[in-house]
């Protein structure tokens, strides 16, 4: 009506091409970025994944490879492994349900201590769902351990830091009566995060 650009640009279609759809709807980090020759937004395949995720992802990649090296050796004393690698961002920590039946009062008054509660959160979740699977590979020749199912709370898994600063792992519970059924008599966990992902390694032994 003012013979100015249009107050509304109508799409005719979607802001990435056909192979690039997946990526798009499948990867949270995924951003458009803006063509001011276009003056329209778009996704194209460098946008997918940022380059501090990047970063991560070679790190995370690193991390799991040595810890599977390191545990393959001859004559060492692990007898179940569990790796676990999960977004931080993929933890609400504003649901105080999921947060009551995931972690401990002292696990919660720990991460929300913490600089970025959000990774320490991410960070102990992480460690509670290689823990089960350390504890599952610790013997394959054995039934079944983990008899609550895969919805089952991780509560029963604490996650404490030992006077060393170390993380140590608690069970109780069904949690406890999983480990003792496997045969474990320790579990040794190092866990890390950076940037956009926390991973942890567990060994039983």
């Amino acid at each position: 009506m003012t013979g100015g650009p249009a107050l509304v640009q109508v799409k005719n279609a979607p802001p990435y091409t056909p192979e690039l759809e997946s990526p798009v709807y499948l990867n949270p980090s995924a951003r458009a970025q803006y063509n001011k020759a276009t003056k329209s937004w778009a996704f194209n395949a460098k946008s997918l994944i940022p380059e501090s995720d990047k970063i991560d992802v070679d790190m995370t990649r690193a991390i799991l490879e040595g810890s599977a090296a390191e545990s393959l050796n001859e004559g060492s004393s692990t007898r179940g492994v569990g790796v676990d690698v999960e977004m931080v961002s993929a933890i609400n920590i504003e649901n105080d349900t999921f947060l009551e039946r995931n972690f401990t009062q002292q696990e919660i008054d720990y991460c929300l201590s913490r600089p970025d509660p959000q990774s320490s959160f991410a960070g102990r979740w992480s460690a509670k769902e290689a823990v089960v699977k350390a504890v599952s590979s610790f013997s394959l020749d054995s039934e079944k351990v983990w008899t609550q199912g895969a919805a089952a709370g991780l509560k029963e898994i604490e996650i404490v830091m030992a006077e060393s600063g170390a993380p140590a792992v608690v069970f109780s519970g069904a949690a406890q009566e999983a480990a003792a059924k496997a045969g474990v008599k320790e579990i040794k966990v190092s866990i890390s995060h950076s940037g956009a992902y926390a991973v942890a390694v567990a060994n039983a032994l």
